[in-house]
């Protein structure tokens, strides 16, 4: 089918490439409420401004984003109770394609509260599985062809192995894009994903040690792509990026923007790399796409609802400089810290 003329870095028409699918699975969605409290203070009665609902948890927040940038999008996650449905109603309202594994435990809640002091996140905890409902998820993921890369993303919920996602990513054929931590994150490298995505916190948290100094940071890169992964795409906040893979170890500033809420910030960093995965740019070039809808994502108040036209005058401001070669590479026998 002939292009359109509007496909270009930051978008693509979903009429000239039906089939392409940006898939995105976890099993820890939740429904977002987030309460506008200009002067926060804990002890006492607050009331809220405004207050603001709608889908989200991370595999959704990827999805939606996906969306956000033109692309055809798939979500792949849980629903349980009154709260799941709220969440299928808002998907089919935004979209977004969605594929929800009923599931006997209630979808949980997450709360932001918005201040003149930030924002403060209220995470209940992830529900639990069965086996057969996490049958029924692999049985969907098995059966799923169309994905041209797949964003496995969250915590797992209760109950689930914390190898689900190294044993979901046997049956993906194109690239794989992992946005997780701890266990989860470790076991995934076995499946060679494309990339992984961890926070510094996150990554601190998983190896068990502290990332303070630039040759830390490169080292445990390292060690994660001496396990498995291609690529690793390092984020810290409102610091700077790093990332590395061809054992060269790159470093970007994300643009500067008026943060009104950061939630879900991350999750628009993996789904624009997974965008730019599957139109075929760079590496860098993907993740520059990341990191224009992760700043774009700062300005509004509920997760992945970004404007494209933001994003496309924020990407002209990220630029990605290689610092040289990895201090590790897979056949250097990295160690985790």
């Amino acid at each position: 089918m002939a292009a359109c003329g509007r496909a270009t870095l930051l978008w693509r028409c979903g009429a000239c490439y039906p089939d392409v699918v940006i898939l995105a699975v976890g099993t820890s969605p939740a429904w977002q409420r987030t309460l506008e409290i200009p002067s926060l203070c804990i002890g006492t009665v607050n009331r809220a401004s405004a207050v603001h609902e709608c889908a989200a948890g991370k595999a959704v927040n990827v999805a939606v984003a996906a969306h956000r940038l033109g692309e055809r999008s798939r979500v792949l996650t849980t629903s349980g109770g009154r709260l799941g449905q709220r969440l299928a109603d808002d998907l089919s309202l935004l979209g977004v394609e969605r594929e929800l594994i009923p599931v006997a435990t209630p979808t949980r809640v997450c709360t932001t509260l918005l201040s003149d002091a930030g924002a403060t996140e209220l995470v209940e905890p992830a529900g639990s599985m069965s086996e057969q409902e996490v049958e029924q998820l692999s049985r969907f993921l098995s059966d799923s062809r169309q994905a041209a890369v797949v964003v496995f993303s969250g915590s797992l919920a209760r109950g689930v192995s914390s190898s689900l996602y190294a044993e979901l990513g046997r049956f993906v054929q194109g690239p794989v894009v992992v946005d997780a931590s701890g266990p989860e994150l470790l076991a995934s490298l076995e499946a060679g994903p494309l990339v992984v995505k961890p926070s510094r916190g996150e990554l601190e948290r998983t190896l068990g040690c502290t990332l303070d100094r630039e040759r830390d940071l490169r080292d445990a890169m390292g060690f994660l792509v001496a396990r498995g992964a291609r690529w690793v795409v390092l984020s810290d906040g409102g610091e700077a990026l790093w990332a590395f893979g061809q054992d060269v170890v790159y470093r970007a500033e994300p643009p500067r923007v008026s943060v009104v809420n950061p939630i879900g910030s991350g999750d628009c960093l993996a789904a624009g790399i997974a965008c730019g995965i599957s139109r075929g740019l760079s590496m860098q070039d993907a993740v520059r796409l990341g990191m224009a809808c992760a700043a774009a994502n700062l300005a509004t108040v509920l997760p992945a609802r970004f404007e494209r036209d933001q994003c496309m005058r924020l990407l002209e401001r990220v630029r990605l400089l290689p610092l040289g070669p990895g201090s590790l590479s897979p056949g250097q026998g990295a160690s985790r810290c």
